[in-house]
């Protein structure tokens, strides 16, 4: 029979012979005796010979070797769905912006739809409800899911219960704003909104900026950069990193997220009036993100107030305890000398 290392030479190619044939007939092997192994012949010559290379059956693989190997197969796809993500963050964190063509369909005196531009020339769309005598203006910066077309109804309502004037906008990309979003793009939008309201004659002193869920971020980036009555934040994150991070905890957030909105680092430069709500069964925004966000306030304890709102989700409308620390808030925003 044919031994081993033969068939092992001859089916990994390691051992080749290239053969001459002196006499007539037959191959290059012969056999022995009946039961004798195959044989080179000796009157056969080789004129290159390829020295064996070593194959290591499976069994005799190293754990590092197969660690190697599992390493790689698992490896390439955690990779190619990091890469995924991060190519696809824009639609995470900006998943809902709404429809363009939107009109009013209300006759609400002192409703009306406005357009202001941003530094970067796009065009902004909002909704602006100004009454007669409005003695202070709300900065509405909305969640990552809304636009001004929800807002209808909602506008005037709040204005009438705060006695205010209030401007909701759409960042860039959303309902019929021009552009794409992205956070240094946001942080413009809430600026243009900003100025806008100083245009119109408002006082810094008499603005409160309101932000919901990331508008949060936005909010937290205008009271950094801009004197402002005072803040209210619901339902908000200590950075959208921290949010992400938790939510996809094993794929690597911290180092690839590009839209980080750090509003624990930009709180600490705003020193007004702080009102911060948050439901304790926020499962888009975890409570615990809330906290941080207040704890890093540089605002006197004296005049910043954190509501725990017990069994809240993320979408509920204001608890009453919190509607009525904001009127409150609101009056001492009126009171500022205009």
């Amino acid at each position: 029979m044919v031994s081993p290392s033969s068939v092992d030479s001859f089916f990994c190619g390691c051992l080749v012979f290239r053969v001459r044939k002196h006499g007539t007939h037959g191959g290059p092997y012969v056999k022995h005796g009946t039961d004798g192994p195959l044989v080179l012949r000796s009157d056969l010559k080789t004129s290159a010979i390829r020295l064996p290379c070593k194959v290591k059956p499976m069994s005799k693989r190293t754990w590092k070797q197969r660690g190697r190997r599992l390493l790689f197969i698992f490896l390439i796809p955690y990779l190619l769905v990091a890469v995924l993500v991060s190519l696809f963050e824009s639609r995470l964190v900006y998943p809902n912006r709404g429809a363009g063509g939107f009109e009013l369909t209300s006759n609400i005196s002192g409703l009306s739809l406005v357009s202001f531009k941003t530094t970067d020339g796009l065009v902004l769309r909002g909704m602006f409800y100004n009454p007669e005598n409005s003695e202070g203006v709300v900065l509405f910066c909305h969640g990552n899911g809304e636009w001004i077309g929800r807002h209808e109804q909602w506008v005037p309502s709040l204005g009438d219960s705060l006695k205010m004037a209030v401007l909701s906008y759409d960042y860039r990309g959303y309902g019929d704003s021009e552009g794409s979003p992205y956070e240094d793009g946001l942080i413009r939008d809430g600026q243009a909104a900003y100025q806008f309201l100083i245009d119109v004659g408002f006082k810094a002193e008499n603005i409160l900026v309101f932000g919901r869920s990331l508008g949060g971020g936005v909010a937290c980036a205008i009271a950094e950069k801009n004197p402002i009555g005072g803040l209210f934040l619901q339902n908000t994150f200590s950075s959208m990193v921290d949010v992400g991070a938790s939510r996809f905890f094993w794929l690597p957030v911290r180092l690839i997220m590009r839209n980080r909105f750090p509003s624990d680092d930009r709180i600490k430069n705003y020193a007004g009036p702080l009102l911060q709500c948050h439901g304790t069964d926020d499962r888009v925004v975890p409570f615990r993100f809330g906290i941080k966000l207040f704890d890093s306030a540089r605002t006197d304890d004296a005049r910043k107030t954190f509501i725990t709102v017990e069994g809240g989700g993320h979408n509920d409308p204001l608890s009453n305890e919190t509607r009525d620390k904001l009127y409150k808030l609101a009056e001492q925003i009126k009171q500022s000398p205009r």
